[in-house]
Formats: structure tokens, C-alpha cells, sequence
């Protein structure tokens, strides 16, 4: 499988990963960060490795990383492929990154997480997820490491809407 991001929530939730014997590459959006230990490889070009995985996920900053991210990886990626994003971003920016993995025949899942770096380091993180039941079948294997509970929401932008008001809330 192929992770993007290795910020502040992004390098233990991978972490948790490779902890729990998945074959994880992973990709630095920034040559300063250091490498994932224990990933199975760093790969830089974001297209060679989207072409190279099955399943893609991505935890990253803001709306403009999640699509020059997705304009890299989705039309590298090949047709029946699962793309998931655990970042916080805007429901307007995931749901054009959601119409490009259509086109390409790519599941998108999105599943943003309630929780600290701490949280995501135990394994305890809320995940609130939405996009096709398939692609959140496919997934849950991979969230049983990185959250006690994941929520579905429905089939588009439901778990960026509620990611929002929860961050409202707090």
C-alpha cells in the first residue's frame, strides 16, 4: 500500500501500519522530513507510486495538498484501485478530488479522524467515513490499527461535513 504524508498525525498512523505487518511505501511531500522506519520503501515520484499501489492513503494539510496530491496520484492510479483520504479538508475539495476518481474508476473513501497525535499513536483515533460501503469494506482491515471506531456516514461528503462540526464543537 502506498501512504502520502508524514506530518504531525500522518508518520504514526503509517507507523501503526508497518507496526502491524502491512507492506507500506510511503512518500515525503517535503525532502527535509525524515523517512517512515520500517516502511518497506520511500518513493518519490507520487506517481509511480499510485501506479505501484492498490490502496492509496493520503493524511495531509489543507485542500491544496489533497488536490495537487490527487492531480498526481488518481490518474496514475489503475481502474478498481482505493484511494483513501484521512485528512481535514473542505467538503468542496473532496468532492472534486471524489469526481476525478470517478472518472478514473478509482474508489475514493473519505476518512477524516477525530484525535491527537497521541490518540493516533495508540490506535484509539475516530474515524468518520463516507464514499462507496465497498471502498469502506475494503479499508476497515487497515482502520482496525489506527482507530477503536469507525462511523459511516454515506455515500459522498457526509464525513468531511461532520469532521467540521466536530471541530466546531471543540
Amino acid at each position: 500500500m502506498g501512504w502520502v504524508g508524514l506530518g504531525k498525525m500522518g508518520r504514526p498512523m503509517a507507523a501503526r501500519l508497518v507496526s502491524a505487518g502491512h507492506e507500506v511505501t510511503a512518500h515525503r511531500r517535503r525532502p527535509e522530513t525524515p523517512a517512515l522506519e520500517g516502511a518497506a520503501a520511500m518513493e518519490e515520484e507520487l506517481a509511480r507510486l499510485a501506479a505501484a499501489s492498490g490502496i492509496l492513503i493520503s493524511m495531509i494539510s489543507d485542500d491544496a495538498a489533497l488536490e495537487a496530491v490527487a492531480d498526481a496520484v488518481i490518474p496514475a492510479m489503475t481502474r478498481g484501485a482505493l484511494y483513501i483520504d484521512m485528512s481535514t479538508v473542505s467538503p468542496a475539495a473532496s468532492a472534486r478530488v471524489a469526481g476525478k476518481a470517478e472518472a478514473k474508476g478509482v474508489d475514493y473513501l473519505r476518512a477524516p479522524v477525530v484525535g491527537s497525535t497521541d490518540v493516533a499513536a495508540s490506535g484509539e483515533l475516530l474515524i468518520l467515513a463516507s464514499g462507496p460501503e465497498e471502498a469502506l469494506r475494503r479499508a476497515e482491515p487497515l482502520f482496525a490499527h489506527l482507530g477503536r471506531r469507525t462511523v459511516y456516514l454515506g455515500p459522498g461528503e457526509e464525513a468531511r461535513h461532520m469532521k467540521l462540526a466536530l471541530s466546531l464543537m471543540v
